[in-house]
């Protein structure tokens, strides 16, 4: 009964039903990670079916960006990131680098936030795609990416493919001298070592940055999140 002891947590109500869902997920991936290895004979819990609640959720759920909005904060994240790519021995500059990559990314592909976070070079690959016939051929960078089982929130593989404008190529650039001798199909994307994942406060500060500087309306108002893309 997790959800009922999560939920009734001392504070205002408790855990939020998607902070709730995440822990149920996060838990049984480290239970099928065990059991793999032969720590634990079982392996998943069986948590009871959470209940469908359609209150603050659901209007984070349904917040988006208009077409313009994406524009200008692709635009104010790809103008700091080059601005702080001049200096990225400093902690800080690294880290507005990738929380800035991390949300263009994030724009163009929709990615869940845990799946993202948890992509590796390994997950990606870059390939090309021809559109038109004859004169008319063009060929169109796309980056294929790779959502593991394990990362999955759904616990299912999937394949996509997205246009880039470079971005993954950008942030690999910058990125591979610091990988040092690692190898760089097992290091995450975003990450200032390869190891540990970016931290979500950084993420949501990087974010809190642009949507003033893109000049989005009223987005306190609107419950404006990364999830939003």
């Amino acid at each position: 009964n997790y959800y009922h002891h999560r939920s009734e947590e001392s504070g205002k109500g408790g855990a939020s039903l998607s902070t709730i869902k995440n822990e149920q997920s996060s838990i049984n991936a480290m239970m099928e990670w065990l059991y793999k290895r032969n720590e634990v004979t079982i392996r998943e819990f069986d948590f009871k079916k959470l209940p469908r609640i359609y209150n603050d959720e659901e209007a984070i759920r349904r917040a988006t960006f208009t077409p313009e909005e994406v524009t200008n904060l692709r635009k104010a994240l790809f103008d700091e990131a080059t601005e702080v790519a001049k200096d990225l021995k400093n902690k800080r500059n690294l880290t507005r680098f990738i929380t800035a990559y991390y949300l263009m990314v994030a724009s163009i592909t929709g990615l869940r936030t845990g799946e993202q976070r948890q992509l590796t070079w390994g997950d990606i690959r870059f390939d090309t795609v021809v559109k038109g016939e004859g004169d008319d051929e063009e060929e169109i960078p796309v980056v294929a990416i790779t959502v593991r089982a394990e990362t999955s929130k759904v616990r299912k593989r999937r394949v996509f493919y997205v246009q880039d404008d470079e971005l993954f190529d950008n942030l690999l650039k910058a990125m591979k001298p610091l990988m040092g001798k690692q190898k760089l199909s097992d290091c995450l994307i975003f990450s200032r070592d390869g190891k540990a994942m970016i931290k979500e406060h950084d993420i949501l500060e990087t974010f809190a940055w642009a949507l003033k500087k893109a000049e989005v309306k009223d987005h306190e108002k609107r419950n404006l999140v990364p999830y939003s893309f």
